[in-house]
């Protein structure tokens, strides 16, 4: 049953099911066959699990939901009909991670925005209920007021003052001041010997700053952890790929000639390396993958090095 809702069988489901088959049950990891169609993108068949009674927030192990798994491989359909039947968009797992989450790890930018749109849409709502009970509570107060309270003085007069648009002089010096000044947006705290809980001071600051310039620096720039971070994730989008790549090229027919280094005298190409002036083969570039991996230089050599390998395949 897991692996007809996992390919999308619509036709030996049901002929499963008329065979009495159950379909509410769980592998070792407690998934339900929901999980199998919802990981692969399988909008119809989760549509038929959830008719005969499977829970479209059913937890595993890690208390994940199906919805988690259609996020993390990049299904927008099947998120926006899961939660459309009542799949929580919001919910945690063992690691307190929403989907969200793992809709970044899919770097699908629809999936991305269509669970960010919840939380947008949560902040609006918030907004608007604050700015009715403050409408509310304005119209309470107003009616409080007794009509003695209000007094009329003819001969009174009204000073204006230009409180909208203070000294251009000294709005200027103000933001020139505001720009010059260090901002630090968060409180640094340090464990003394005795295991008490202190504030750091700019004094201490600027003393830790001269001991670890390094570590200081990333404080005061938090930006530059960002972009290591964005590299970070570069590297392993890259990684991912050409890991595809290779495989899908490894599986191909005929290229098992070219899973170790070429051996001219047994596969009798005695004029191989008169033709092949570079040999290369899918067996070395796995072994120095992790040198293509680490360095970008090299990741130009890696391609060039599958390029390359291509061309003797049809040579010979």
């Amino acid at each position: 049953m897991f692996y007809i809702a996992r390919d999308g069988k619509l036709k030996l489901l049901e002929y499963a099911l008329s065979h009495g088959v159950p379909v509410n049950v769980e592998d070792s990891y407690k998934q339900i066959p929901l999980y199998y169609a919802a990981r692969d993108g399988r909008t119809e068949t989760c549509k038929r699990l959830i008719e005969l009674g499977n829970d479209p927030n059913h937890v595993d192990i890690n208390n994940q939901t199906c919805i988690f798994y259609s996020a993390k491989h990049g299904h927008l359909e099947t998120c926006k009909f899961l939660v459309e039947n009542g799949a929580r968009h919001d919910h945690t797992d063992n690691k307190r991670q929403t989907p969200l989450f793992w809709a970044r790890k899919s770097e699908n930018k629809e999936v991305i925005e269509y669970f960010q749109s919840f939380k947008k849409s949560k902040t609006s709502s918030k907004k608007h209920t604050q700015s009715a009970s403050a409408h509310i509570a304005l119209e309470k107060q107003t009616s409080n007021i007794s009509a003695n309270a209000l007094t009329i003085t003819p001969t009174a007069s009204v000073t204006s003052t230009n409180t909208t648009n203070p000294n251009p002089s000294t709005k200027s010096a103000k933001r020139r001041r505001e720009k010059e000044e260090p901002k630090h947006p968060y409180r640094l705290f340090y464990i003394d010997e005795e295991g008490n809980k202190i504030e750091m001071t700019y004094a201490d600051f600027e003393k830790f700053r001269q001991e670890n310039p390094k570590v200081a620096d990333l404080l005061m720039n938090p930006d530059r952890i960002q972009s290591v971070e964005a590299e970070q994730r570069e590297k392993e989008g890259w990684e991912r790929i050409a890991k595809k790549i290779l495989q899908t090229l490894w599986k191909m027919k005929g290229c098992y000639h070219f899973h170790q280094p070429v051996d001219p005298i047994k596969l009798h190409c005695y004029d191989y390396f008169s033709k092949i002036k570079n040999p290369m083969d899918f067996g070395t570039i796995k072994v120095y993958f992790p040198i293509y991996f680490n360095n970008s230089v090299y990741r130009v050599d890696s391609a060039q090095d599958t390029t390359m390998i291509v061309k003797h395949f049809l040579m010979i």
